[in-house]
């Protein structure tokens, strides 16, 4: 499951020079990949496993060329001592001797997958963990992934066994090997879960890495993940990225973690949930980005979701203000990790979800159906919401953090585009169900720049409330305005007062959270912070994940793992300089406003800083939490 390195010497032996190209072949065991071969003057390639490397020359009699740097990735099936052998050719040589070729054995062990990555404050995890991801896997344009678990953590560095058996659940759902739910397999079950907690070396924050094993003998996956929310030396959230593609050709993908109050679960049932529940789901299926946001009504005597309330966004296709029923059977909700099973039919359409629940306030979601035009590839949240609202719920500031996806014509090619969104709106009630706003929406792809939508208090948009659903339909001059859902976050959910679905063709998704009430200075946000980036638009986009510290001069100082095409690193820097401007639009003072340097956009309520870095790359929005 990880590289593995051979090294190649080329000495010429003989009385005389060289006198042609150099070629040395090396025919791979099948349980290794060709990653890429490296040296001076000498250039590599592989036929399926067959690696050839050139080299010019000429050398010398009793000299040497540079070596060869042949990288491989192991594959996760291989076992014991495997022999490498490579073979040198020259023109000029036409002995036949044992010296041409040169063999080496490589022992394969099962080293923990997290070696080398810091430890040493495993007591930090402590308790069972929900996760909840989405990305992709392969190259090119890629296919869509989305993995949800629940993992026990023994505090000691071990996954493990939970009352009733296993270290918990785990669902990954792909277009090309569809869904998949394993039991995870606890520390000393065969190939062991392990999971270690270190500092990551400047100070900053606390940095992770969890193997997780299953039942199914080829499913085991790699997490790396920043810590948060430390109450009595346990963390009680997190950001996480997949972190097992060596190659850049498997899978990545981005999301959060959360602390479980199992006492929520632990009847076997839905009893411990409340009735009424906001929700935000988003992925892709073979027609683009899909994004649907909405609010269920669930009987918790009963599980059945009495009534349900969506609207949904297929690469726009719209589905607007759609009504549908369902359930979570009884006879599914695991009273040992909180996984349960969830079906919605809207007409004669049913769709099926595994969810986990985190506590009464929250669950996360996964699409468990077959990955094709009807069925994508999804994952989201719920977060408790009220049984009605008014408009004063929405008043005051909010910050909304978006994504999606565009067509971008880059070098005249036409390809898939992640597109970003940050706003920074502020609502004013009228009456109990409608309402203005103004403020600004800065948005993002890689093929148009920066650019912002503003709606400028001189002629503001509006807005109107269905009071028992918590829909907010948001109408203005500046285009697709999205459609949000309202929601009561508590102190132990996500901080979303609200989920968003767009309105066109990018079915941008997201979620608005409470922005700052008055001014922020930039000496105000100093503290320790931990961060990744979410929903990622399109396979580009590199999966990151880490911790940083902003001194009250603004200076930001950290470390970042990431996971993309180019593989994965561990020793990523993060550095710039935060300045809260508190400014918007020429016509609108916008309080969190600014930026980490030039061409990025920051928004912040002084908690929670949302950033897209507009200098080049794919569209991503980077969350950073203060620890």
């Amino acid at each position: 499951g990880s590289n593995g390195i051979f090294q190649i010497s080329v000495n010429n032996v003989g009385t005389a020079s060289t006198t042609g190209t150099i070629t040395v072949t090396d025919m791979l065991n099948s349980a290794f990949t060709f990653v890429s071969g490296t040296g001076t003057n000498w250039t590599c390639a592989a036929v399926l496993q067959v690696v050839t490397c050139t080299n010019p020359g000429p050398v010398a009699n009793g000299s040497a060329t540079g070596n060869i740097t042949l990288t491989v990735a192991v594959g996760g099936t291989a076992t014991g001592t495997i022999a490498n052998t490579a073979t040198v050719a020259d023109p000029g040589d036409t002995t036949d001797v044992a010296d041409k070729s040169s063999t080496a054995n490589a022992n394969i062990g099962t080293a923990s997958g997290c070696a080398g990555l810091p430890t040493g404050n495993e007591s930090m995890l402590h308790g069972q963990y929900a996760v909840v991801l989405n990305g992709w896997q392969g190259s090119g344009n890629g296919t869509p992934v989305a993995i949800a678990a629940s993992f026990a953590a023994d505090g000691t560095g071990n996954i493990a066994t939970l009352t009733g058996g296993g270290g918990g659940d785990l669902d990954i759902n792909t277009a090309t090997g569809g869904a998949q739910h394993s039991f995870i397999k606890p520390s000393g079950a065969g190939v062991a879960s392990t999971y270690t907690v270190g500092p990551d070396g400047t100070g900053a924050g606390f940095l992770g890495c969890a193997v997780v094993a299953t039942g199914n003998p080829n499913v085991t996956v790699k997490f790396t993940f920043s810590l948060g929310g430390v109450v009595s030396g346990v963390a009680s959230k997190g950001r996480i990225i997949e972190f097992d593609d060596t190659t850049g050709t498997g899978s990545r993908a981005a999301g959060e973690m959360r602390l479980q109050d199992t006492t929520a679960f632990s009847m076997g049932n839905t009893t411990g949930l409340h009735a009424n529940y906001a929700f935000g789901e988003d992925g892709f299926d073979s027609t683009g980005h899909f994004a649907i946001a909405g609010s269920i009504v669930l009987n918790p005597a009963t599980g059945a979701i009495t009534s349900a309330n969506f609207d949904e966004d297929d690469a726009g296709t719209l589905q607007t203000n759609v009504s549908a029923t369902g359930s979570i059977p009884f006879t599914s909700v695991s009273a040992i990790d909180g996984r349960a099973t969830l079906s919605i039919t809207v007409d004669t359409l049913t769709t099926h979800v595994a969810i986990y629940e985190v506590n009464a306030n929250e669950f996360f979601t996964i699409g468990t159906d077959t990955f094709n035009l009807g069925n994508p590839i999804i994952s989201g949240k719920a977060v408790v919401s009220a049984a009605s609202y008014t408009s004063a719920a929405i008043a005051g500031n909010q910050m909304l953090h978006l994504t999606g996806q565009d067509t971008c014509t880059i070098s005249s090619v036409q390809a898939p585009c992640a597109s970003a969104a940050l706003g920074l709106l502020n609502f004013t009630a009228s009456d109990s169900t409608s309402g203005t706003f103004t403020g600004d929406i800065y948005n993002y792809d890689i093929a148009d720049g920066a650019s912002a939508q503003n709606f400028p208090s001189a002629t503001p948009g509006t807005f109107t409330l269905t009071g028992s659903t918590g829909r907010v339909a948001l109408a203005n001059a500046g285009g697709h305005a999205p459609v949000l859902y309202l929601a009561t976050p508590a102190a132990n959910t996500d901080p979303v007062t609200a989920f968003a679905v767009g309105t066109d063709s990018s079915a941008i998704f997201g979620a608005a959270e409470a922005g700052a009430a008055s001014a922020i200075t930039t000496s105000s946000m100093a503290g320790n912070y931990f961060f990744s980036n979410e929903d990622p638009g399109d396979n580009t986009v590199k999966s990151q994940v880490g911790v940083a510290t902003i001194a009250s001069s603004g200076v930001i100082s950290g470390t970042a793992f990431n996971s993309g095409q180019s593989g994965l690193n561990t020793s990523g820097t993060v550095n710039g300089t935060l300045v809260v401007t508190n400014l918007g639009s020429a016509s609108n003072s916008a309080p969190g406003t600014g930026n980490v340097g030039p061409n990025t956009i920051a928004i912040t309520n002084g908690k929670r800083l949302l950033l897209i870095d507009e200098s080049g790359g794919s569209a991503t929005i980077v969350v950073i939490e203060l620890q």
